[in-house]
């Protein structure tokens, strides 16, 4: 299920993973939805084969979906090439546990409709 969001004004196409520890951002994502992450670490990337890259995890300090912003939210930024390549469809980013963890989501796919009902969190 793909669901649009808006970063730092731009409206951006997200896949939900319900089985993903993280959210994930595109490092292809323009420069204005980048500069709302804070990075906290880098590390290194090994897939398989030859296949290395850079991972950046980070804070999401600029996140809204529908009417609702969700703030701030873990992330990890990557290239996500290969995974809109497999999907066939270019995403912008992949909504993971630190998405679902803001509250119940609720995915109704006869009617294609998506709520959520957000967890006060405690200051």
């Amino acid at each position: 299920m793909f669901v649009k969001a808006v970063i730092g004004g731009k409206v951006l196409d997200f896949c939900l993973d319900t089985g993903a520890e993280s959210n994930v951002l595109s490092i292809d994502a323009s420069k204005k939805v980048l500069e709302t992450v804070t990075i906290t670490r880098r590390s290194g990337l090994s897939g398989a084969g030859e296949t290395r890259g850079e991972v950046l995890y980070g804070t999401l300090n600029d996140f809204s979906i529908g009417n609702r912003q969700l703030l701030p939210m873990e992330t990890i930024v990557c290239s996500l090439t290969e995974m809109s390549q497999k999907y066939g469809f270019p995403i912008d980013g992949m909504l993971g546990y630190d998405f679902f963890a803001k509250g119940k989501i609720y995915i109704n796919l006869v009617k294609n409709e998506m709520a959520i009902c957000l967890i006060q969190e405690k200051k």
